[in-house]
């Protein structure tokens, strides 16, 4: 539970100079902004199938100042790269502002970066399916992502981690990191898109984070 300013004060009081540790210094409207129940709220929800991208508008407003995309795909019908844009007024963000730095790792203990300035955040790749022990073909692709103030005059920056197989189905790979597009831009939503036509099958979650 956050401090009040006299409870900082008091706090400030009772510890020596040079050993002053504070549990919480927001000035005192920060604190009183809190809300009463704070959380993920669930923003949208949507499925999507045998598509070439999905495309989530007017997810991120001026109601919350961060979020976060989970992002998981059912199926892949062929070997595909995948990346993520930003996006304004129902239109994707092309240009050549966004810079990468997701460091990875697979499991022949090589490394599996994803680094570098393009037109798009580079979220990894997927082959059309392994063969689980039941006989099946199995996906596995999974992406967590956080947005710091996509839909402020900021710039946007997301922090998060996605897992995969890579397109030789020989190897899992796990990437850790982060993407910024480099100039102050305001934003309503996001695409996920595959390098191969009506290749995506999955489901998205948008939350924003209420504090």
């Amino acid at each position: 539970m956050p401090l009040n300013r006299v409870q900082l004060e008091q706090q400030n009081r009772s510890v020596s100079p040079g050993t002053r540790y504070l549990t919480d210094v927001a000035p005192l409207d920060q604190l009183n902004a809190i809300s009463a129940s704070q959380g993920l709220v669930l923003i949208t929800s949507n499925k999507f199938d045998s598509v070439t991208s999905v495309s989530i508008n007017n997810c991120f407003t001026t109601t919350y100042q961060n979020y976060r995309v989970l992002l998981t795909l059912t199926n892949v019908n062929s070997d595909s790269d995948f990346t993520l844009r930003l996006r304004s007024g129902g239109q994707d963000n092309p240009s050549n502002f966004y810079d990468n730095s997701f460091v990875g790792i697979d499991t022949a203990n090589a490394a599996s970066n994803a680094t570098g300035t393009s037109t798009a955040f580079l979220v990894g790749e997927s082959d059309n399916g392994i063969t689980a022990s039941s006989g099946a073909k199995s996906i596995r692709y999974r992406l967590l992502l956080d947005f710091f103030s996509p839909a402020e005059l900021e710039n946007t920056v997301i922090i998060g981690q996605y897992a995969f197989v890579n397109k030789a189905a020989t190897l899992s790979i796990a990437r850790n990191g982060a993407g910024q597009f480099q100039y102050i831009t305001s934003f309503d939503g996001f695409s996920f898109i595959s390098s191969v036509a009506n290749s995506i099958s999955g489901i998205v979650r948008v939350y924003g984070y209420k504090i």
